[in-house]
């Protein structure tokens, strides 16, 4: 994940305090694809804009400013998830989080898949959550569930837990054992990671 923001050298004061200007920034590839639109920020206000990038080089395009400062902050992420196959998903331990990256510069489509297997009957609660500016549609699949797989949605800077059983009349009976499946996809085109979780 890269953070930016930054602020013009130009300033204003009021009632003795100091007050920055904030400017305008677009993110681009060392070949000039433009990735995202063309975003304000201030440092001086915590106004910052995040990204999920692959390694590579970037270009940062400011225009019509002659005097500004910017700030770059960096944090690692994994991207972990099976972006192939539903069988082929990462193998998912329980009450481990592993993480799913969707990059500025991915395609919309992109799918990543998580696995797990219940060895014996089990309710599972999944909890997911979304980092950066991306939003998340994720699917549950597994034994006795719809072939369409149940979905749930976690919104930017959100995170949401889901409890799984099967409904038999008024009891909540335990999944039967078996192989589950997850899968994650953007339900935007805004970039960032999506955290899992099962219990």
């Amino acid at each position: 994940m890269v953070y930016i923001s930054g602020v013009e050298d130009y300033y204003s004061s009021y009632a003795g305090k100091t007050y920055h200007y904030g400017m305008y920034l677009t993110l681009m590839t060392s070949g000039s694809v433009i990735l995202g639109n063309n975003v304000y920020v201030n440092a001086s206000s915590d106004s910052i804009k995040s990204y999920a990038l692959k390694k590579g080089v970037y270009c940062i395009k400011v225009a019509n400013l002659d005097d500004y400062q910017i700030l770059v902050k960096y944090a690692p992420v994994r991207d972990q998830g099976n972006t192939v196959k539903k069988k082929k998903g990462t193998n998912l331990k329980k009450k481990a989080t592993m993480t799913a990256l969707f990059g500025a510069a991915d395609k919309s489509s992109k799918t990543e898949w998580f696995k797990f297997k219940l060895k014996k009957p089990k309710k599972v609660t999944l909890t997911a959550g979304a980092y950066g500016d991306a939003s998340y549609r994720v699917t549950f699949y597994g034994p006795k569930l719809s072939k369409k797989g149940d979905t749930f949605y976690v919104s930017s800077g959100h995170t949401k837990s889901y409890k799984y059983w099967i409904q038999k009349g008024r009891k909540k009976l335990k999944l039967k054992k078996g192989t589950y499946y997850i899968r994650i996809q953007r339900s935007n085109n805004a970039s960032g990671y999506c955290s899992i979780m099962w219990k």
